[in-house]
Order: C-alpha cells, then sequence, then structure tokens
C-alpha cells in the first residue's frame, strides 16, 4: 500500500488536493477516473493521470503542472503538453517496482 497525492478536478473548475492510501490498480483508476497512465518524470517521483483524459476533454490541471515543473526531465511542458483531468504523485518505485509514499517535498510543495 502507498500513500498517494491526489491532485483533483472538481466540476466547478476547483481542484481538491488530498491523500489517499493506494493497493489496487481499480483504487488508481477510481481516482482518475478511467484507465491509468504514467507520466514521465525524473524518477523522483510516480505521476499518474487518466490516458484518455486529452480525447475524454478533461480540463487543465495546473496544480499537477506546478509538480511536473519540477520533475520534468522531458520537457512535456515547454512542448505544450501540460496534465489534463485527475492525477495521483506517488514516490518513486522501490527494488521490487512498488510504487512508494509521495515524498515530503510535494506535499511540503502542495502546503499539505
Amino acid at each position: 500500500m502507498a500513500l498517494g497525492l491526489i491532485i483533483g478536478q472538481l466540476d466547478r473548475g476547483d481542484t481538491a488536493i488530498y491523500t489517499a492510501n493506494f493497493d489496487t490498480l481499480q483504487s488508481m483508476q477510481h481516482a482518475v477516473r478511467g484507465l491509468i497512465e504514467f507520466v514521465p518524470t525524473d524518477e523522483s517521483v510516480s505521476m499518474i493521470v487518466n490516458d484518455e483524459g486529452r480525447i475524454l476533454g478533461m480540463s487543465q490541471n495546473a496544480a499537477a503542472d506546478m509538480i511536473l515543473e519540477h520533475v520534468d526531465r522531458f520537457g512535456l511542458l515547454n512542448a505544450g503538453q501540460g496534465l489534463v483531468g485527475d492525477c495521483i504523485v506517488f514516490g518513486p518505485p522501490d527494488g521490487e517496482g512498488e510504487l512508494t509514499d509521495v515524498p515530503q517535498f510535494i506535499l511540503d510543495m502542495v502546503k499539505l
């Protein structure tokens, strides 16, 4: 089980930011409202979004983009590929490939 930071988009354009424990693929799919996709990062964190977020017309997630700015090794934001829809942030995978708890520096960034 890993503690993840959820950066959710609410219907009226607001953002909900909170932590939750995740232990199954289904729990992650529920949090992002669909199939999951890992966002390429510098490997200090793992970021997960809805695989079809753009196709479904999900709105831009500025709070998740703020985190991606710090871990964007591949220049996604510079290429205009900001994150859309709900996002979950975890720590990097452990030696067995399992997700780890969201790092403290991310919680500090969002003031949790």
